[in-house]
Formats: C-alpha cells, structure tokens, sequence
C-alpha cells in the first residue's frame, strides 16, 4: 500500500483537529504530531496555520460549488429556453444536495459538518472569513439567479432567506450525521431517513419560505 502524502496527511489531521477542537485551540504541532510531519512541512504546503485551514475547506467546498454551479447553470439555460424564471425549488436542490451527499458519502465528510457548524461560532472569525472568502463567487450567482425567480421579494429579505435556508441546510447535515440524537427524545422508535428523503423534505421546507410574500401571502 501506497503512503498517503504528507500533504493529504496534514489535510487530514487539521480537518479532525478543528472539526473536534476549533481552528483557535488546534496548534501547527498538534496538527503535524497526528500528521506524522513537521511545521517546516505546513509551511512548504500552505505557507501558515491559516493556509492549511484554507486548505482543508477549499479541498472540500471547491468540488461541491462545481455541481452546485452545474446544476445552476443547467437550471438558469432551461429557464431561458422556455421563457420562464428559474424554478425555486430547483434552484434549492442546486444549493443543497450537493453538499449534503458529499459530506455523507465521502472519507471525512462528518468532520467537515463539525468546521461548518463551529464557523458560526468562530471567536476571532478566521474560519468564518476563509469560508466566505472560498464560496463567495458562487453565492453571488445563486443571489441573481433567486432574484429571478422571486422578483417581488427585496433584496434584503431575499438574502434573510438564503441565510435562514443555509442554517437550515448546516442544521440538516448535523442531524443527518447523527440520527440517534432525535432518537434519543420520547418519540419513540424512528425510521431513519435516507439521504434522498431528507434532502426533499429539506428543499420542500426551504421552498415554502421563499413563496410567501412580505405580506405573508403565498405566492
């Protein structure tokens, strides 16, 4: 068996380490004694702590925002074919599946759900900053393309739903990566959902937010 570059390894550990611990309370030496390497190796690869941690998201955010904006795309071509806005629930299930089958088929996966969340949480802002700097091009495109396809909704409470769909999107995913949480209240026994189910309860939920008018009508 091959060895897994020293590259991939420090990759690996930071993900682990800050998934468990925050960006602020994981040391470059906690990193590279999990990693099997040595700080002169993080700065050969990423230069610094922070160009890791930028490392560790665009690793698994930039291959997502490349489905996520194919699909787009091949929403927004069909809608101009047929003269029509793009589909809201369509334009949701660009946005959404793609992040959520790939943290829950791929190696590693289930740490990332953890760095989305505690991004939230950030205290001095890095991973915060690096995220947003990371996905920024394609939320711009997804901004045009719901404004297409709810014209009657200010841009200022288009982008409250985009956010409240996002945190409902990141909540979905820590669910999802451990069902035995809501199993644990006085529901009694419950079926789990598959991946494809959530992801459509998900997107019917969001889509009902998008079609309700300021005045709290649907559309």
């Amino acid at each position: 068996m091959m060895e897994t570059p020293t590259r991939e390894r420090l990759l690996d550990a930071a993900e682990a380490l800050i998934a468990r611990q925050g960006y602020d309370n994981t040391s470059l030496r906690a990193i590279t004694e999990q990693a099997g390497a040595n700080v002169a190796a993080v700065n050969y690869h990423f230069g610094s702590k922070e160009g890791l941690a930028e490392a560790v998201l665009r690793r698994r955010l930039i291959p997502i925002d490349k489905e996520r904006m194919a699909r787009l795309e091949a929403e927004c071509r069909a809608a101009r074919n047929e003269d029509r806005a793009p589909g809201i629930e369509a334009l949701l299930r660009a946005l959404i599946e793609p992040i959520l089958r790939t943290i829950h088929t791929e190696k590693g996966g289930r740490h990332f759900i953890f760095i989305i969340s505690r991004m939230h949480t950030d205290a001095d802002g890095v991973l915060k900053r690096l995220f947003l700097k990371t996905i920024q091009p394609s939320f711009v495109r997804f901004f045009k393309a719901f404004q297409e396809a709810c014209p009657e909704l200010p841009s200022e409470i288009l982008l409250l739903r985009i956010s409240f769909t996002i945190g409902a999107m990141s909540h979905a995913a820590m669910v999802m990566s451990d069902w035995g949480l809501l199993e644990r209240l006085p529901f009694g026994k419950l079926d789990v959902p598959t991946i494809d189910r959530s992801v459509d309860e998900l997107i019917r939920f969001a889509a009902r937010g998008f079609m309700v008018t300021g005045t709290g009508t649907h559309v």
